[in-house]
């Protein structure tokens, strides 16, 4: 049995990776007094007003008053201290619930956007976070498992297919994966294993139990809960180690439940198919299902090059298309992709041709006032009510990339940091052409009485020279996002559907 101690030290690494993640919640850092505003927030708005404090006071050329500027990195340093002793009562009374011998994870089921498959989640509550945070932090350290990064997946993938070597490739995925999958044949493993600890176990059991009485989900293991990734890892472990060791597989990668293999037909002496029911009978051992060849998530390809002929599959977000005769692989976006942008392009023209403001208005001279004369369309952009801000924050987040900000301001995302392994841009062309395109099918004159056609003619040429899907991902264009920015794109995109989507849906 595991001597895997739940300590502080483990609270405070959690901690911290959380809080560069923005995933540590307001309210978990609240204390008995502070119903109303987190203590560790004021202590945060008291050190802002202290910096602050100094910074004025270091602009003054002539009367800066070093007393002043002493004081307030004093008043820093108190608040500094203050706030290490909160966080530290905060970690320790974590560190003590989850210690008690009755706790249990509290776990809610919601519904995964892309997937529109049911997740389970810890929401609000905080031990339960810390908990299940720890126990992947067992079950990672005790089984060795790391986390594969799909994108050194594709990039390998795309070196060996450009080897003109003949191959065999099979790509598959598992059906239903973690709903399949044996949770007493897990448990049984777990114990027979003896290296989990007795409380990581009991707290197991006890979600176990919860979500089947509860929730009616009697099988497999949750998708959303932190250490759920880990425990299929573990079942997997075998198959995993079984399919490597067949001879001629000489390339195994599995990334949740996308599997890709290849192989040598010079050593394996069989056909892909042949290959692809092998792997099949391999996880069938297990209770798990992969789709036939006949579904388009599934292939089994004798590769020989010199042929006229391309492969074409999808595999983790890319559309991977190998041409047998040159041997050169191209790495484009999915065809799913493609239409989510679309659809994303759709919700924001929508939004704007549904809200935009009657009259903008013009800051001139520090006066702000109505649009009444062609000279001032020139300067029509400068300032604008909140319909035209926002539409310009879904472009840029479009066809941009950004940083995550605040405690995420070191990761980042948007169109290159998505999809960072293209080789051809067409489709980025496409997206353009139908950015454009959707602009002037949504925003036309007659639809704004109101509005001079020569505003509409500028917005135009402002949005062809600052959004391009193409320039945001050849030259790394960025935008500034904040957490408000985000919270808005997304209710935008999730509300202002066009008349079209809702069909298309229905």
């Amino acid at each position: 049995m595991s001597t895997f101690a739940y300590t502080k030290d483990q609270i405070d690494l959690i901690f911290e990776t959380a809080n560069k993640q923005g995933k540590i919640r307001k309210d978990w850092l609240d204390l008995d007094g502070w119903d109303e505003h987190s203590i560790i927030v004021k202590y945060a708005e008291d050190a802002k007003t202290a910096r602050n404090n100094i910074r004025k006071e270091i602009k003054k050329k002539n009367d800066k008053d070093d007393n002043v500027i002493r004081d307030n990195k004093k008043e820093l340093d108190k608040i500094k201290t203050a706030r290490e002793n909160v966080e530290n009562e905060i970690k320790s009374d974590i560190l003590r619930n989850i210690l008690d011998r009755k706790f249990e994870i509290e776990i809610e089921p919601k519904l995964h956007e892309d997937s529109g498959k049911t997740i389970y989640v810890t929401g609000q509550d905080r031990d339960s976070f810390f908990a299940c945070k720890i126990i992947n932090e067992e079950l990672q350290k005790i089984y060795k498992i790391e986390q594969p990064n799909r994108n050194d997946i594709v990039k390998c993938l795309k070196l060996l297919l450009s080897d003109r070597v003949d191959k065999l490739l099979v790509r598959c995925d598992i059906k239903s994966f973690f709903e399949t999958i044996d949770r007493e044949r897990l448990l049984r493993k777990l114990k027979e294993d003896n290296l989990v600890s007795r409380r990581s176990l009991r707290i197991m059991k006890r979600m176990f139990y919860k979500l089947s009485n509860e929730y009616g989900y009697k099988e497999g293991i949750p998708r959303g809960i932190a250490f759920a990734q880990s425990l299929a890892d573990i079942y997997l472990h075998n198959i995993d180690e079984q399919i490597r060791s067949i001879e001629g597989v000489y390339f195994y990668r599995r990334y949740v439940d996308d599997v890709i293999i290849i192989a040598s037909p010079l050593v394996t002496s069989q056909l892909a198919e042949d290959l692809f029911s092998l792997i099949a009978e391999k996880f069938k051992e297990l209770g798990l299902e992969i789709h036939s060849m006949d579904d388009e998530k599934s292939l089994a390809e004798d590769i020989h090059y010199g042929d006229k002929k391309h492969i074409e599959f999808d595999f983790l977000g890319y559309h991977i298309d190998l041409d047998e005769l040159s041997g050169d692989v191209a790495i484009t976006l999915t065809q799913e992709r493609v239409e989510k942008y679309r659809k994303q392009i759709r919700a924001a023209v929508s939004f704007y041709n549904k809200y935009a403001t009657i009259r903008p208005r013009v800051k001139r001279n520090g006066i702000t006032d109505g649009m009444t004369s062609d000279n001032e369309n020139k300067n029509i952009i400068k300032r604008h009510r909140q319909p035209l801000y926002k539409f310009h924050k879904l472009l840029g987040y479009l066809t941009r990339n950004y940083s995550l900000g605040g405690t995420k301001s070191n990761i980042y995302s948007g169109i290159y940091f998505k999809h960072p392994l293209l080789t051809d841009t067409t489709q980025l062309k496409d997206l353009d052409e139908y950015l454009y395109n959707e602009i002037d099918r949504q925003l036309k004159p007659d639809r704004f009485a109101k509005f001079p056609e020569p505003f509409l003619d500028n917005l135009k040429k402002r949005i062809h020279s600052r959004y391009s899907f193409v320039e945001g991902y050849n030259k790394r264009r960025m935008c500034r996002m904040t957490s408000a920015n985000f919270r808005m794109i997304k209710k935008i995109m999730n509300n202002h559907e066009t008349e079209e989507d809702r069909t298309i849906d229905i």
